[in-house]
């Protein structure tokens, strides 16, 4: 067993989640010993692991197991590609890749074979319409790590549940686990990634408005809209802006919702996203003739 990989891992992992040394060794240990520790000068004590496991979101054996299948940049690898294929949605590749790697050592170790597990309950609905199955999988995956570890990939599975009930026309569940999601991000440590909880906020209030929610849907749009502003990310602002345009039209407010509209339509312009940008404009001149409008076909 080669413990010589541990820092470097640790280091990888820390980047990979957007921590400085300082940020990791809050509340464990000095910034120096966390230097030292990802160049490889001393080994941690096993007390010292264990918070950094916690705070890097995985189990301490990872540390251990990666010390016997020191592949984690494959294991990355195969893991960006997963996400890479999920913004497409080629769930045919993604299932591919989740058989051929569910017994392949590497995703062995609990953070990995919950990614994999996932990632399978999100495919057997996509490709053979089994919600049962896929809900079944998604909360293996989520309880997994939720009672011992809380991250941002246990929101991100929240999520998923979520839309799952979504597509099911389940909207009383649906509304629960985006809850859920927005209640566990807010007891976060480190929120280093934004578009998450701003996709949460987006897919909550798509699910609001089809309840009939239109005024709990506009606060949960400007709340994503707050964070892309505060975080100079155009990430989901056009659909967030279009959507609360859409909401407004819904309560009879037509001067606001093209006002909202309009502003999607710059934003999508930015992005060059001339589907999204021909759809807003066909829906701002149905307006003074409609008093209602068909939602903009965007997943969640």
């Amino acid at each position: 067993m080669d413990f010589s990989s541990v820092g470097d891992n640790i280091k990888q992992l820390r980047k990979t989640f957007g921590l400085s040394q300082k940020e990791l060794a809050e509340g464990i240990c000095t910034q120096a010993q966390i230097s030292k520790i990802e160049n490889g000068s001393i080994y941690p004590l096993s007390t010292t692991l264990y918070l950094i496991s916690r705070k890097l979101g995985v189990d301490v054996n990872y540390f251990f197991d990666i010390c016997e299948t020191p592949r984690l940049d494959y294991a990355q690898e195969v893991i960006l590609l997963i996400q890479e294929y999920k913004r497409k949605r080629d769930y045919e590749k993604i299932y591919r890749i989740v058989k051929a790697e569910k017994t392949n050592p590497v995703f062995q170790t609990l953070r990995n074979k919950q990614f994999l597990i996932w990632h399978e309950g999100i495919c057997l609905y996509y490709l053979k319409s089994n919600s049962e199955e896929c809900l079944n999988l998604l909360k293996q995956a989520l309880d997994m790590t939720l009672s011992a570890i809380v991250s941002l990939r246990e929101v991100e599975i929240l999520n998923s549940i979520a839309i799952i009930y979504c597509e099911e026309k389940n909207y009383v569940e649906a509304n629960t686990y985006f809850e859920k999601a927005i209640k566990h991000y807010e007891v976060l440590p480190y929120k280093n990634d934004i578009s998450i909880i701003v996709r949460v906020y987006y897919n909550y209030a798509k699910s609001l408005t089809i309840t009939g929610e239109y005024e709990r849907s506009i606060d949960f749009c400007n709340r994503g809209i707050r964070i892309c502003r505060s975080n100079e990310t155009l990430y989901s602002l056009g659909e967030l802006m279009y959507h609360t345009g859409f909401n407004w039209l819904n309560v009879g407010n037509h001067m606001k919702a093209i006002q909202y509209m309009k502003e999607s339509i710059r934003i999508f312009e930015l992005q060059q996203n001339q589907q999204f940008i021909q759809h807003v404009e066909t829906e701002i001149a149905k307006i003074s003739d409609h008093p209602a409008s068909e939602e903009m076909g965007t997943g969640g």
